[in-house]
């Protein structure tokens, strides 16, 4: 269960264009157009930054660079994009500019990409996460039943009503996989902290993140719907508030995979070692001979 996460050459503008001085009025034009207000210079050590009184030349700062093999939800790269002058960074490997990378360019199939096949490694191990931490259908018909005798609306009562008569129907044809499998999203996010589950959800592990999951919710929608990153709109080609938004969405994510990741690999070792307990078990009760033959029969 690894995160999959792109590297900022992924997204970076590397088809760069230079400021040149006898042009000064199309990269002008340009900085409107795309309300930025800097270009690299050919030195690649200089940028020059457009303000009311003109073009003035500006040696980049060590904040301003970055490396273009740096993770591109890497807080440091983060922290450098929202404070750099016009929100723009230098890839660079010491040598040369590689490009440059603006918080719009997060807006990419890269990174959409990376962050669905996060959330379907994610949605996958919760599932047999919970059935190998010895959840059963009973525990979700149960949690159904609870849901339903606290709904308020008469779509929710409809919804669980629903999930009831179906699991009931269905008690002896779906396995213990395809049970869970029934649930959307939101609906195994929910029953893995649901109080339904009594002492359960604790040894469950992750009732400590059950306030966090609206914002999982939220980012997954983005992500599936392909809503803009970003915050694009008509008249605000830029908004760093959003932007910034759907970075703590994306850290809280990562907060929560690498929470679930830490339980399966523990779920593995508890099991492979009562695995291999048994099998010691099982040896201690040959004789030697016996043992040799076992190890031969297994080369």
């Amino acid at each position: 269960m690894n995160w999959n996460e792109p590297i900022i050459k992924d997204i970076s503008t590397s088809e760069l264009i230079y400021y040149e001085e006898s042009n000064k009025e199309i990269c002008s034009k340009i900085c409107s157009l795309i309300e930025i207000e800097i270009f690299p210079d050919v030195d690649q050590k200089h940028y020059w930054q457009k303000g009311n009184n003109g073009w003035a030349n500006l040696k980049i700062q060590i904040d301003q660079f970055v490396n273009p093999m740096s993770l591109v939800f890497d807080t440091d790269v983060l922290r450098k994009i929202c404070e750099a002058p016009s929100n723009i960074l230098f890839a660079s490997d010491n040598k040369f500019l590689n490009g440059i990378i603006h918080f719009n360019d997060y807006d990419s199939y890269k990174v959409y990409e990376s962050l669905y096949r996060n959330f379907y490694v994610f949605e996958t191990n919760l599932r047999e996460y919970l059935i190998s931490s010895g959840l059963t259908k009973k525990d979700l018909l149960s949690h159904f039943e609870y849901k339903l005798k606290r709904a308020k609306s008469e779509g929710l009562k409809i919804k669980f009503q629903k999930r009831i008569r179906d699991l009931k129907e269905n008690e002896s044809k779906y396995s213990k996989l395809e049970c869970f499998q029934q649930l959307d999203f939101s609906e195994i996010l929910n029953f893995s902290v649901s109080s339904s589950l009594g002492s359960k959800k604790h040894e469950i592990g992750l009732v400590t993140f059950k306030k966090k999951l609206d914002d999982i919710r939220d980012l997954r929608n983005i992500i599936m719907h392909s809503k803009d990153f970003v915050g694009r709109v008509k008249q605000n080609f830029h908004d760093l508030n959003t932007f910034k938004s759907f970075v703590s969405q994306v850290n809280l994510f990562k907060e929560i995979f690498s929470g679930l990741k830490h339980l399966v690999e523990e779920k593995k070792a508890t099991m492979l070692k009562l695995k291999n307990i048994r099998k010691l078990q099982y040896l201690s009760l040959m004789d030697d001979s016996e043992i040799v033959n076992y190890f031969i029969e297994k080369h």
